[in-house]
């Protein structure tokens, strides 16, 4: 009998003692490896990072595209031939001292100046120069309309209807007047002569030409010119020789 109870006692003793080892393995802390461990963290800052950006991406807001027709409110409109018994040979469309738009088309010794508002023209010839031939015009913001035919130099008013000013440009040695036109904030026009490149200035209040010279001993031509607020005047010419 003492032996089955030491038995029996040594049985209960071994559970108790395979129970206690369960419970301690259940609740001692986890053994980890350092380099998985770090890895796992990044894992969760970059999962915790893509998260935010994807919820700034939603929240932010996105650029959207506009397309503006610039020609759905503007009409283009033409208005035909003026005249198709002469070619012309280039024009302008001059605000007249009276607000009104004329065209001014200049042709082989004349001109037609055309009337928006009554939708009337008019033709006047080139005076002493019937075989003018024009090559370049210009309007100016004092509303008159300029030319050059030959070696003459035009001034017109589509106001009055009429020339204002007719130069001969012979004395100073011009053959083909009327390159470049151009403007300064005087109101003084400028322009130049072929073959010769000169430089001519017009006063619209004294009605004087002046000669500054020429522009280039080679170059004939005289394409387009411009004047600052400083007082140069800048002009494109050729073609007698490369340059570009």
């Amino acid at each position: 009998m003492n032996i089955e109870y030491i038995i029996i006692a040594m049985c209960l003793i071994a559970t108790v003692v395979l129970f206690i080892g369960c419970s301690q393995e259940d609740t001692a802390p986890a053994v980890t490896d350092p380099e998985k461990q770090e890895q796992s963290s990044k894992e969760q800052t970059t999962t915790q990072s893509e998260t935010t950006k994807e919820k700034f991406e939603e929240t932010e807001p996105k650029p959207v595209e506009t397309q503006i027709d610039i020609m759905e409110t503007a009409t283009i409109k033409s208005l035909g031939v003026a005249s198709n018994s002469a070619e012309a040979r280039s024009g302008a469309i001059v605000r007249g001292s009276d607000g009104k738009f004329y065209a001014v088309l200049p042709s082989l010794g004349f001109l037609v100046c055309y009337d928006f508002e009554k939708d009337t023209s008019t033709q006047h010839l080139f005076e002493n120069n019937t075989s003018g031939a024009p090559f370049k015009s210009f309007a100016s913001q004092a509303g008159k309309f300029y030319t050059g035919a030959n070696a003459y130099f035009y001034e017109f008013d589509p106001v009055v209807k009429e020339f204002t000013a007719v130069i001969h440009m012979g004395e100073w040695g011009a053959t083909q007047t009327g390159w470049g036109f151009c403007e300064d904030d005087d109101g003084i026009i400028y322009f130049a002569d072929y073959p010769k490149l000169y430089l001519y200035a017009f006063n619209p209040t004294t009605k004087e030409i002046k000669n500054y010279g020429l522009i280039d001993e080679t170059q004939m031509y005289c394409f387009s010119q411009a004047a600052d607020s400083s007082g140069w005047v800048y002009s494109a010419i050729g073609t007698a020789e490369v340059n570009v």
